[in-house]
């Protein structure tokens, strides 16, 4: 019966059933598709799972590297900031020329690019004088024939072919013997102590009876002296006739045996030294070898090459003696210093049995005067020592702390070579470059400032101000903030040379002063003797003042030995 349904025309509710069978089989095609997709997304997932966790596994690797990186920059950091601090030591705005790499000595125009090779040649340029030194000669020496070289015949016409003048030297070296002989008078009773200089001269040969000539040679005496005079006085009794009791500073000429050189009398005759057993000449002369930066060792070198016997002790005896000897020098020095109206002070280290100790320099531009002391501070106490507690004059100084308590000028070289080595080494900063031209530009008005005093009181106003205007301008540059820092707390003791055109505008007078401290130091690296310190400070003090005086510094070193 359903075959026959089948093959009838559908019915109502058959068609129904067909349309929900279609409608189920659609439902299960897309039920498939959706499980088949889902299976997909699920695998999908997986892998993307898989590939999370492979990408969590490089990120956690990654982390660790980065932390061992950041470690390893910290690091790098710190041996950049250790080999900066380094860096510094050798290359900073004190740093002098000659300690600079070859390669920063260049010289660069204003864009900062090398300048060309000149073309002009080293040396004297066409119509350049000289300054030769040409000594007056004082002995002419004649060089002619006195016959024909051919035929013998003496009588030659004479004429001058060449001139030449020839200066030379010789050394002389002299020991002499002082014998000092009291005198007593039978008449009156008194004791005469022998003169200073000598009242005869003989010469001494080299024999077996030398010394009886000279004890021949030797004055009599009527009468036998008394215990005190058996024997001849001494140098000490000798200093302390010239002072007065009976002897002459100064005796009559001496009496010279015939066939003595003059220069031999002069050495003989010279005026004994207080103490010591070497002449005024070696003295000053090994002084000033020390001066000139001649080591001990090879000051008596120098010395033995003139058959001197003199060691490297020796050297550093007579030196401490004659530094002794300049205290009373010195100490005039300190007084005048006390009462100057200004004055460059500075002062640099000096190595004390590895220890640092410090050299002052008190230096007068006015006078000349400079006062040098080396103590263990670097503190206020040394100003206070040198200067007193209420010194009423003006210092010229760098911005060191010590200072404070003073009136001061600011050194403006110490201002324009720290701009100058910030611009240097930021080359790509166009504010240090702005920076150094600007006040450049402020300096030199500042030294060109002339007039009335009212006129100099408006200019230094007006300076001040683009002074303070570039502090506010520039103070939050990275690459400035530590120069402007100090401009800052320079700005107030900038321009007082503009209106006191007594005071320097920079403390180059003291930084030379300290030039010869310097050299010393890299020569003789570290002294040993705290004694050193006290004669090394009155030689430098005198011999700076007399050489800034322009006074002969052998003929003053002479009369304190």
């Amino acid at each position: 019966m359903s075959k026959q349904i089948s093959k009838t025309s559908p019915s109502g509710g058959d068609k129904k059933y067909q349309i929900l069978f279609r409608k189920f089989i659609e439902t299960k095609s897309k039920l498939e598709e959706k499980t088949h997709e889902n299976k997909e997304l699920k695998m999908e997932v997986v892998k993307r799972d898989a590939r999370i966790a492979v990408l969590e596994d490089s990120v956690k690797e990654l982390q660790s590297g980065i932390g061992e990186r950041d470690a390893r920059i910290a690091v790098l950091e710190g041996e950049k900031k250790e080999l900066a601090g380094r860096l510094a030591y050798f290359d900073n705005p004190n740093t002098p020329s000659s300690s600079k790499h070859p390669g920063d000595k260049a010289k660069k125009n204003k864009k900062g690019k090398p300048k060309k090779a000149s073309k002009r040649k080293q040396g004297a340029q066409p119509g350049h004088k000289g300054t030769t030194n040409k000594p007056k000669p004082t002995i002419l020496a004649v060089h002619a024939p006195d016959k024909c070289r051919k035929c013998g015949d003496g009588g030659l016409k004479m004429e001058k072919t060449e001139t030449r003048n020839i200066t030379n030297t010789h050394v002389t070296v002299v020991t002499t013997k002082h014998d000092f002989y009291r005198g007593h008078c039978d008449g009156c009773g008194a004791c005469t102590e022998p003169p200073e200089r000598p009242t005869a001269l003989e010469s001494i040969e080299p024999d077996a009876g030398a010394q009886d000539a000279v004890e021949e040679a030797a004055p009599k005496t009527n009468a036998a002296p008394d215990s005190a005079g058996d024997a001849p006085a001494g140098r000490g009794q000798a200093r302390d006739a010239a002072s007065g009791s009976g002897g002459a500073r100064d005796s009559a000429p001496a009496k010279v045996q015939e066939g003595i050189p003059e220069s031999v009398v002069q050495c003989a005759s010279q005026r004994l030294p207080k103490r010591g057993e070497y002449g005024l000449n070696v003295v000053t002369t090994t002084v000033m070898r020390h001066m000139d930066r001649l080591p001990f060792k090879l000051n008596s070198r120098a010395w033995a090459r003139h058959s001197v016997a003199m060691s490297a002790g020796t050297v550093y005896t007579i030196l401490a003696s004659t530094g002794a000897g300049l205290a009373a020098p010195a100490e005039d020095i300190l007084w005048r210093i006390r009462a100057a109206y200004v004055l460059n002070v500075d002062e640099t280290s000096l190595s004390y049995n590895g220890e640092n100790v410090w050299v002052w320099i008190f230096y007068n531009p006015e006078t000349g005067d400079a006062y040098i002391v080396i103590r263990p501070s670097r503190g206020s106490d040394v100003l206070k020592e040198v200067l007193g507690e209420e010194w009423p004059g003006w210092l010229v100084c760098d911005g060191w702390t010590a200072y404070n308590g003073y009136r001061r000028q600011r050194c403006w070289s110490h201002i324009t070579t720290a701009i100058r080595h910030v611009a240097k080494r930021n080359e790509e900063c166009a504010e240090a470059q702005r920076v150094r031209d600007t006040l450049r530009k402020i300096y030199r008005t500042a030294c060109n400032v002339k007039g009335p005093m009212r006129e100099r009181r408006r200019m230094r106003a007006l300076l001040d101000r683009r002074v303070h205007r570039i502090v506010a301008k520039y103070k939050d540059v990275p690459e400035l903030k530590s120069f402007i820092t100090t401009l800052s707390r320079a700005r107030p003791d900038l321009f007082h040379f503009v209106t006191d055109p007594r005071l320097p505008s920079t403390n180059n007078a003291a930084e030379r002063g300290l030039r010869e401290i310097v050299v010393h130091r890299k020569v003789r690296g570290s002294i040993r003797a705290e004694a050193t310190m006290t004669w090394m400070g009155n030689m430098f003090s005198c011999v700076s003042t007399w050489r800034e005086r322009g006074m002969d510094v052998q003929e003053e070193l002479v009369k304190y030995i």
